[in-house]
């Protein structure tokens, strides 16, 4: 979709800048072993930046750009990039950026006061998940951007 506003370009040029850190975050990943809390991290910080363009971001009532994007704004998406997609949006909704229980269980047995729980881990996540098709989707994006941005400055000449 061509960008029609001052507000939408601001909210792509922010978009590209987190889509090229996530590239940026997973470039140094692979330099850690996939056991290291160095590699969970940045594989935490690749998703949330990842995520950021399609999650709210402006409050104020006259933002300067555009609150969020949609996933259909970057074109047709092949079914294990849209699931990938759909995959880091629950995980920065659920365990990333918030602590939902499920991901978290705990509970105390009242009679001991013994707790117990689970804590969530990014690397069980891993294990499932479609390392190929997250890359793909950031340089999809990451082009998209750029070509959208470039039309959009075109077009005002």
């Amino acid at each position: 979709m061509p960008i029609s506003s001052d507000e939408e370009f601001n909210r792509y040029t922010i978009a590209l800048q987190d889509f090229e850190k996530a590239q940026q975050y997973i470039s140094t990943a692979r330099k850690h072993s996939p056991s290291s809390l160095e590699f969970e991290a940045l594989w935490f910080a690749a998703i949330v930046s990842y995520c950021r363009p399609f999650s709210r971001n402006e409050r104020s009532r006259r933002p300067r750009a555009k609150p969020k994007l949609a996933i259909k704004e970057f074109g047709k998406l092949s079914d294990s990039q849209r699931k990938v997609h759909q995959q880091c949006m629950q995980l920065r909704n659920t365990a990333l950026a918030h602590s939902e229980f499920e991901r978290n269980p705990t509970r105390r047995k009242k009679s001991t006061n013994v707790i117990s729980s689970r804590p969530f881990s990014l690397w069980n996540e891993l294990s499932n998940f479609d390392f190929k098709s997250f890359e793909c989707n950031l340089s999809k994006f990451v082009n998209s951007c750029h070509g959208a941005r470039a039309d959009f400055i075109h077009q005002a000449c």
